[in-house]
């Protein structure tokens, strides 16, 4: 099935996302980031194409964690709960404040954790000591958050994680049926970003 418009929608006050498919009469199902629920008349066509959403994308005010930098405590056996839900600790995660209308940005850092819940398979080794995150994606279902974590971010359905981490070859890979972020403590700031400017003679 062609799609000739995909329009990305993120709303912060609800923290919705909505992929609307304009070259056919039936939407994809809108995702209510705050009750991770979707309605029973969801129908989501297996071939449609994955929304890839990274930091660029978001245009509204709103806040990310930029999995690149992001520092991780080492994991324990604890990290796979006895419920079968697999505890991500952050202990330094980097996020990226975006406001509407501007295109200079603030970073700041707190701690938190990502929970996935309903775990189906792990793949690649736990870090037993802190790491420092290269990149990695999210999918939940037909979305993939590219080196990125929405705030706030709660779903259920098709859920994968693969994460790089710094100094090490194989990727962290977790599947599961829910995904939670949950942030702790008070942000602290780092930095305003500004866009860089270029130099006339550089365009060329």
């Amino acid at each position: 099935m062609g799609l000739n418009l995909i329009r990305v929608w993120l709303e912060r006050s609800r923290g919705a996302i909505l992929l609307e498919n304009a070259a056919s009469d039936q939407n994809l199902c809108d995702v209510d980031r705050a009750s991770g629920r979707r309605p029973s008349s969801c129908c989501v066509p297996p071939e449609a194409a994955r929304a890839i959403i990274d930091q660029r994308s978001i245009q509204l005010d709103a806040s990310s964690i930029q999995i690149s930098g992001s520092e991780i405590a080492g994991a324990s056996p604890e990290a796979l709960q006895g419920d079968g839900s697999f505890r991500l600790q952050f202990t330094r995660a980097l996020i990226l404040k975006t406001m509407t209308g501007s295109a200079e940005q603030t970073r700041w850092w707190q701690a938190g954790e990502l929970l996935i819940g309903g775990v189906e398979r792990v793949e690649g080794e736990l870090p037993g000591v802190p790491a420092v995150c290269e990149r990695g994606d999210i999918d939940d279902n037909q979305y993939t958050y590219r080196n990125m974590i929405p705030i706030p971010l709660k779903s259920r359905g098709q859920i994968r994680l693969e994460l790089h981490l710094r100094d090490r070859e194989e990727p962290l890979i977790v599947t599961g049926g829910t995904i939670e972020l949950a942030l702790r403590d008070t942000p602290k700031y780092i930095e305003h970003i500004r866009p860089a400017t270029v130099r006339p003679e550089a365009i060329r």
